[in-house]
This record gives structure tokens, C-alpha cells and sequence, in this order.
């Protein structure tokens, strides 16, 4: 059900060519026919629908037409031509200070900028006092607002429009006023109001704030729209006409990508494969891998580069075929990662178990693979933060079909043509029935079909992902789940006992759990935890340094042949492998902005990185090689690091190496620190 309709609207303004000083001057030019003017267009031609509950937010350079296009919606401005259709009352933060007046109180400009709005004075005076302890103005409501700071007007604002619990809002910008405590709390106030029902407009130059709180991504360009639909597409699009220097690399497709991997040393990378249900489920693993304090990321299987393979603890192939991964398993085995697979496909399972024996394997479906399979991880279906708060948009919005029919749903897979329109049409006259068909897609798209819906069968063929996401997409809105379809064409007699007990009976699938992924979130990242490998890093300034030390390479050699992640964390990263004695150790660039990982065990090799190992915190073991080259470069202020970290940190232990005795004897008799002695002959 659309909210907003906004009609070909195109927006120009007259822009006057000569310096006009008075009224005198003005009506002299327009009588001499010397009156001359110049058109701006802002936009031309736009045409979007906004559905009831949604988020959209309406990204774009400086100067794009963003606040003009909210200023028509809101009415405060006419369009040129075309127009914009509004269902519900509409309450816009637009500028701040817009509709009150400097001269009046807060307290009264409370009730003078309701009234604006069209809230009776009796609904104001209810909500009066949850207004102020909101904005925190209780010691200065009395005050005229012309004496309030920025922050505080913004406050105000925020909490008049918040608190009326309005039907559309119109937010521009204002999020980013006042201090953090308080964005933080409008933030999660307006996460509230779209739990609500609430439409949102929202406008931000943030792209991280779009892509946190929008369903929905409009992005104007040179006065038309250039984006409109999903948000991670949008605004991959539109940061990357920005600036086209900040993708990693080239995808191959433009569909549900993630390019920054190659930023982040990660625990766990979840690739995944390119439909779109697919997508979700990695959004859930993410958000329950996070959950339990696991730093996650997403990836396409598309984009999955071997260099990849370099930067993450662990690999979770998500409905990926071997075929399409197998490439990459070599890397994963040569650098001694881990990785596991998920599938709910038995035939999928089969031809993984085949080749690699004994992997282990997450499964979604307990019914298609008990039994056949061992090592298999059973984890139950997580629905997204995302779908559960839509789901409850969904439910407040819901309205009867106008003409009384009952509204039967099926839902068919991508790969089958839909149902004969003159089988559908002989259903509804004989049984009074709406029935129409859904095209297994988008999760969040099907349940808004759903949710229009008084009955839902399956008729996905076998799918088994879809077979249990269907019943929970039913269960999540509280519609009827009436069971697999056989096809349309086949067998009518047994199709129309279906649905008629369906709907006869009202049967509904209530024993399916809507777990969101924080519930699951902590069994599911214990159960990833105990896969990972321990993870060793060696930081160096140059990875080429590392050869003068014999005793540091014996030592990369046993980390490897043990089995544990093993990276070198360098400045200068010329190439992407270390190469030891038919061994691959990756290196990565040691820029502490991009390190989110943690770390079983750091050795620091070069004195100018001593820093790192003391000031990182996620460090479970420090390490500090100090090797025969530096005793008298030490006294010269290198070394005075150790003296001055110990100093002002002294609960961080670090353990000393050395490849001499007499690096070993100086320590001790300067330091008093005690080194272990490495061995520097080959193993």
C-alpha cells in the first residue's frame, strides 16, 4: 500500500538576470519589456511510490535537489509540474528553527509548533512533559528560544516531531546535530518510530547511516533519479560515481556485492551465493556471528579473489557449489585456513562430503539430511533484524480485501513460469477465492506479498531453503501456511481439497520458532570459535628483514607445520606472500585502522613496531625479538621504547626472544628482562 506517490514532478525556478534594487525598479523592467529572467531546473520528471512503513532515503551530491524534492512532499513548496499524493499526516524536520519563533518560549513554542503540525491542544498538553524530559530542556523551557544554542533548538525539534507519532516523517540532515549521547538517542527513537508503522524520509550525506537504517535508497543525479531500490546496489553505485578510486577492485556484476574484504584482517568471511536468498542468509550469519563477538564480513562467491584467502580466519561457503569454490579451497588448504560449508541440499552435501570427507557441515534441514551424513551441524532458520522489525510493520498495516474475497497466495520458484491465468480465474469463480502467484525472490519483497495475503501454499518445487523460509515468512505476519502445492496443472481435484481445507479449517504452521539472530546468535559464533585455528603474526616493517633472522624463520616454519593461521603484518607490502622453504605465509599491511581482528600470538621483529604489540589490545600473547644487531642502536633510543611502555604500562606482559647470548645477557643486566634463546639451526 503506497504512502506516498510523487506524480512527473519537475521543479524550476525563475532566477532573475539583472540586479533589481527596488519595487520601483522591478515594475519599470516588466513594463519595458526589459525584465529578464533565467531558468534553473532542479529536477524534471520524477516519478517513486513509498510504501507504508518504509525507510527511504534519498542520497545525493550537494546541490542535487534533495531538500527541494522534501519541501514539495511536505508542501511546503509547489512543483512546476506534476504532483505528490500524501496518505497520511505528514511531519517534516526540515530546517532547524522552521516553524518557530525566536520570541516565544520553548514551552510555547511546543504548542505553537504542534498546531503547525494539526495536533489539537489537549494531545499537546498530554504529551508535554514526555517532549521535554526527551529533548532535556526541563532548566530551560521557560527561556526564549532566541537564547537556545543549536544543539537545544535541534533537540526541540527532534523530540516535538518524535514524540507525535507521526505518519510520514521528513528528516534532512538533522541527525547530524548536537552532541553524541543525544544522536544516539534520536537514532534509536527513530529505529522505534518505524517499528511503529512510521514512514520515513530520510536524507544524509552519511552512507553508513543510509545503509544502518533505509529499506529503501533513492539517489538523485543532474535532476533525475539515477538509483532507486536496494540500498547496498544504490549506494555501491553511488560512491562509486564519486569517487571511482574506492572499489578494491572490479566486480564482475553489480548484484549484491561487498568490496571491502581486502581492508580487514577478519575472523570469519561468510561467501555466499548470488540470489538473492542466499544474500540474506549470509546477512543473518553475520549478525549472529557478531552477536557473540565474532568479527564477520559478507562476500559474494563471484567476487571471491584468491588474495582473499590471505586475510580471514575462516571461510563459511554458503550455498555454494564445489564447482564454483573449488579453486579457492586450494589457497585456503596451502595457507592452513579453515573453512566450513553450509547447504541444505542433499546432493549439494553429497558432492562436498565426497571430496573432502571429513569437513564439517551446517545444515538448516534437518529432515532431507538426518542420517546421511556425517559431521553434519544442525542450525535452525535466524530471521534478520531487519525482517522481524518489517514483519511488524506488516502486521500493523494489513487492511481486507475491498471486496470481501479470500486472498490465497502461491508461491513459485524463478526457474517456473507462473500458473495458467484461465485455471486461476476458473478457482476464483468457483471457489470465491483472489488467488495469485509470488515469485520467490527478495525475502523482504515475499513477505510484504504475504502480508496481503489470508492463505499461502508452496509451490517452490522442492526447494528446500525456500520450503522453510515460506512458513516462517507466514508465521512472522500471522498468516495462514497451508502446505506444498502440487503444480496447478496437474492433479485439480486433490489442489482444490487443499485449499479448500485450508481455508475451511484455517490451518496455519504455528510450530515454526521465529528465532532472530540474536537469539541464536551465541551457540551459533561458540559453535564457528571452536573451528578457528590460532592465530600467529609476525609484524615487521619490511617482510625482507625477516631473512637476516634464521631463528624468526624456524619459527614462522613450526607455526605453519603446527596448523595455525600465519601472517606477517608489514608497512611495505610488495608482494602478497612470503615464501619460505615451499611454505606461503601471507602478508598484510599492518595500518592499525584496518586491523578488527584479534590475535592468538604477535611477534614483533623490528624495534620502531615495539608500539604495536604493547598499545594493540588484542593481543592474548607479546612477543619482542631482539636480535644481535641492535644493542648499541637500542641506546641510542630504539630500545628506550621498551623502558617507557613497561613504564606506563607495566600490566601488559611481554615475553623477550633472542637469537644470541650476548642480546641475552645485555637484556638482563640493562633491563632486567629475561629473553628465551632461540635455536637458529634449520629444523
Amino acid at each position: 500500500m503506497n504512502i506516498i506517490e510523487v506524480n512527473h514532478v519537475s521543479m524550476r525556478f525563475r532566477m532573475a538576470s539583472d540586479r533589481i534594487q527596488s519595487l520601483k525598479e522591478f515594475f519599470v523592467a516588466g513594463l519595458t519589456g526589459r525584465l529578464a529572467f533565467k531558468e534553473l531546473c532542479v529536477f524534471e520528471d520524477l516519478n517513486f511510490s513509498v510504501e507504508k512503513g518504509e525507510v527511504l532515503g534519498i542520497i545525493g551530491r550537494n546541490g542535487a535537489g534533495k531538500s527541494t524534492l522534501l519541501k514539495i512532499i511536505s508542501g511546503v513548496l509547489e512543483p512546476t509540474e506534476g504532483n505528490v499524493i500524501c496518505y497520511g499526516n505528514v511531519v517534516p524536520m526540515l530546517e532547524l528553527g522552521s516553524g518557530f519563533d525566536f520570541e516565544l518560549s520553548g514551552r510555547e513554542n511546543i504548542f505553537l509548533n504542534g498546531a503547525i503540525l494539526g495536533y489539537s491542544e489537549e494531545f499537546l498538553k498530554k504529551k508535554y512533559q514526555e517532549i521535554v524530559d526527551f529533548a532535556e530542556l526541563e532548566n530551560f523551557i521557560d527561556e526564549p528560544i532566541r537564547n537556545y544554542s543549536s544543539g537545544m533548538l535541534m533537540r526541540l525539534a527532534f523530540s516535538i516531531a518524535a514524540m507525535v507519532q507521526p505518519e510520514i516523517l521528513i528528516v534532512d540532515e538533522v541527525l547530524a546535530v548536537g552532541d553524541e549521547a543525544f544522536q544516539k538517542k534520536s537514532k534509536k527513537k527513530m529505529l522505534e518510530l518505524m517499528g511503529g508503522g512510521t514512514t520515513v524520509l530520510f536524507v544524509s550525506h552519511s552512507v553508513d547511516q543510509v545503509l544502518e537504517i533505509c529499506n529503501k535508497v533513492l539517489w538523485i543525479e543532474h535532476g533525475e533519479i539515477k538509483g532507486y531500490g536496494n540500498p547496498k546496489e544504490v549506494c555501491s553505485a553511488y560512491q562509486k560515481a564519486m569517487n571511482s578510486d574506492m572499489i578494491a577492485y572490479d566486480a564482475e556484476r553489480d548484484k549484491l556485492r561487498n568490496t571491502d574484504s581486502y581492508k580487514f584482517v577478519l575472523d570469519v568471511l561468510v561467501v555466499y551465493h548470488e540470489d538473492e536468498l542466499s544474500y540474506y542468509r549470509a546477512l543473518a550469519r553475520k549478525e549472529q556471528l557478531l552477536a557473540g563477538n565474532i568479527c564477520a564480513h559478507i562476500l559474494c562467491m563471484t567476487d571471491m579473489k584468491e588474495e582473499v584467502a590471505a586475510q580471514n580466519r575462516l571461510f563459511l561457503f554458503l550455498n555454494c557449489g564445489i564447482k564454483e569454490v573449488d579453486g579457492y579451497i586450494g589457497s585456503i588448504d596451502r595457507l592452513h585456513k579453515a573453512y566450513v560449508v553450509e547447504c541444505d541440499d542433499i546432493r549439494q552435501a553429497e558432492e562436498w562430503r565426497m571430496v573432502y570427507p571429513d569437513m564439517i557441515i551446517i545444515s538448516t534441514n534437518h529432515d532431507n539430511l538426518r542420517g546421511s551424513l556425517r559431521n553434519i551441524h544442525y542450525e535452525p532458520i535466524a530471521i534478520t533484524e531487519r525482517l522481524m522489525r518489517v514483519s511488524e510493520w506488516l502486521k500493523d498495516g494489513r487492511t481486507a480485501d475491498a471486496e470481501g474475497n479470500f486472498r490465497v497466495a502461491i508461491i513459485v520458484s524463478q526457474a517456473l513460469e507462473e500458473p495458467d491465468e484461465d485455471m486461476i480465474s476458473n478457482l476464483n469463480v468457483q471457489r470465491a477465492y483472489e488467488i495469485r502467484t509470488i515469485v520467490a525472490g527478495n525475502p523482504e519483497g515475499v513477505l510484504r506479498e504475504i502480508a496481503q495475503s489470508e492463505c499461502v501454499f508452496d509451490m517452490t518445487h522442492g526447494s528446500s531453503v525456500w520450503g522453510q523460509y515460506i512458513p516462517l515468512l507466514c508465521g512472522l505476519v500471522e498468516v495462514m501456511y497451508g502446505g506444498i502445492l502440487i503444480s496447478l496443472n496437474d492433479l485439480p481435484e486433490e489442489r482444490d481439497i487443499l485449499i479448500k481445507k485450508a481455508v475451511e479449517e484455517g490451518n496455519i504452521q504455528s510450530t515454526i520458532r521465529k528465532c532472530s539472530t540474536l537469539e541464536l546468535g551465541l551457540p551459533f559464533s561458540h559453535f564457528i570459535r571452536k573451528k578457528f585455528k590460532p592465530l600467529t603474526a609476525f609484524v615487521t616493517r619490511q617482510p625482507d628483514t625477516i631473512r637476516r633472522y634464521p631463528a624468526v624463520l624456524n619459527k614462522i616454519y613450526e607455526s605453519v607445520l603446527n596448523g595455525n593461521d600465519t601472517i606477517i603484518l608489514s608497512n611495505v607490502v610488495r608482494e602478497r606472500f612470503f615464501e619460505y622453504r615451499g611454505l606461503q605465509v601471507p602478508v598484510i599491511d599492518k595500518a592499525v585502522k584496518y586491523i578488527l581482528g584479534s590475535f592468538d600470538k604477535v611477534v614483533v621483529v623490528d624495534p620502531d613496531e615495539f608500539a604495536f604489540v604493547v598499545t594493540y589490545p588484542n593481543i592474548r600473547e607479546r612477543i619482542y625479538f631482539v636480535s644481535e644487531w641492535g644493542p648499541d642502536q637500542y641506546d641510542a633510543g630504539d630500545f628506550r621504547r621498551i623502558q617507557a611502555s613497561q613504564s606506563y604500562m607495566p600490566c601488559v606482559p611481554v615475553t623477550f626472544w633472542t637469537d644470541s647470548e650476548t642480546s641475552r645477557a645485555w637484556l638482563k643486566n640493562k633491563y632486567d628482562k629475561d629473553a628465551v634463546l632461540l635455536d637458529c639451526d634449520d629444523i
